[in-house]
């Protein structure tokens, strides 16, 4: 297969700290040629600001690879000047990751409404312990169609997460559970990889979509009165293949009564 007829999908999931709130998870798209320009403008943004990998939220607090001046000069407190540098550095990246021919979409989920339907030890063994396991799932599934919807049967998906994140094992049952399960589309995914995020541009650019969609879905949810990314409602609008999105609470009751119609005997 040529390779024009492969797409690299780079997997991320972004949360609070505790998952009270919003579960996300990201997915950002490319054909295998568009990668190489956004590593090559990603590498050089990280040289200007001195910084060895790009995290949001690192840079949304001023910490880790953003713990120095002029980023940060008290370890307790930001000025109002570094707040909006801050602010600039994640437009920049969120702009380099959602540029010409790269899709994607962020799928999020409230817990609340997670924890009213997993409201015991059994359901929530069978969502596999975890929000992750229902989202990327959907996310593989949305990605698929829409590929195949728009580009065609013929290009296949190979995916990529970050080997160090706690999900990382439960990415690999994911992708093999959803070709087994997915025949339909089972022809046109391919293979799942781990990478270190912290070398791996892409994971970092599918970090910051990941990231800046939750933050979006966790301000519409909770009416927080935040406004829109400027650069991931530009992404949304000039991406037919580009969407964030709220997993319903109806939505998690039919997979949990599909896999129970699974389970009966016949």
């Amino acid at each position: 297969m040529s390779r024009l007829g492969i797409i690299a999908a780079y997997i991320d999931e972004s949360s609070d700290e505790k998952q009270e709130r919003v579960f996300a998870i990201g997915v950002l798209m490319g054909r295998l040629e568009t990668w190489t320009p956004l590593e090559r403008m990603w590498q050089d943004l990280l040289n200007e600001y001195d910084i060895e990998y790009y995290r949001s939220t690192e840079a949304e607090h001023g910490r880790g690879q953003f713990d120095k001046p002029p980023f940060r000069t008290s370890p307790n407190t930001l000025t109002f000047e570094q707040n909006e540098m801050l602010k600039d550095v994640q437009k920049r990246f969120l702009a380099l990751a959602t540029g010409v021919g790269r899709a994607g979409l962020v799928l999020g989920l409230d817990m609340r409404d997670f924890y009213a339907v997993a409201n015991t030890p059994q359901l929530l063994n069978k969502f596999g312990g975890t929000p992750y396991y229902i989202c990327l799932v959907h996310t593989m599934l949305t990605a698929a169609k829409a590929i195949k919807d728009n580009l065609g049967s013929r290009e296949l998906v190979i995916f990529a997460c970050d080997r160090q994140q706690r999900f990382s094992s439960h990415a690999l049952n994911v992708h093999q559970d959803f070709i087994s399960k997915n025949p339909y589309f089972s022809k046109q995914i391919g293979s799942l990889h781990y990478d270190d995020k912290e070398k791996c541009i892409p994971l970092q650019a599918a970090d910051s979509v990941a990231y800046e969609g939750r933050k979006y879905l966790e301000a519409k949810i909770y009416n927080s009165g935040e406004g829109q990314n400027t650069e991931l409602k530009r992404w949304m609008e000039s991406q037919s293949l580009a969407s964030v999105s709220v997993f319903t609470k109806e939505a998690l009751q039919i997979f949990l009564d599909g896999l129970d119609k699974l389970n009966q005997p016949e």
